[in-house]
């Protein structure tokens, strides 16, 4: 299977009256659901479906935790969860007080065995069908 892909115009924030260019942008195939994950894993390994749910979800609470405390959370294969912390600008560091810090993201910076393993993915361009009822009137195809 391939990755799909639209292209989309883009023009430039810097420059608004630059020439606009064609990118390719990620056209998702759908979402996994964690069930339908948990049934995957249940079908590799010795594990239950409720098993591998139950690991999710106490995965899911350690890495809220261990990154609210501070720590980042590297799961071997998999990546490095880490907290994304934002705050206004101020021209005295004085004035940048724990009130005035707030969290923006947990992030996921791949590891480098997952991002190997991407490597060799196959394309294909997106083409979004048409839709007969936003063809104009009288135009035949």
């Amino acid at each position: 299977m391939s990755y799909k892909y639209k292209v989309k115009r883009k023009v430039g924030t810097i420059n608004p009256e630059a020439e606009a260019k064609y990118y390719a942008v990620p056209h998702s195939s759908g979402r996994v659901s964690t069930a339908e994950v948990a049934k995957e894993i249940e079908a590799a390994t010795t594990l239950t479906q409720s098993d591998v749910l139950g690991a999710i979800a106490a995965l899911s609470k350690v890495i809220e935790r261990k990154v609210s405390d501070g720590y980042s959370v590297k799961l071997d294969g998999l990546g490095v969860f880490s907290l994304s912390i934002t705050s206004e600008g101020f021209t005295d560091a004085a004035k940048c007080t724990p009130h005035k810090v707030k969290a923006k993201k947990i992030y996921l910076r791949a590891d480098s065995k997952l991002k190997e393993a991407i490597k060799d993915v196959k394309f294909e361009r997106y083409v979004q069908p048409e839709i007969a009822s936003l063809q104009p009137k009288g135009k035949k195809q």
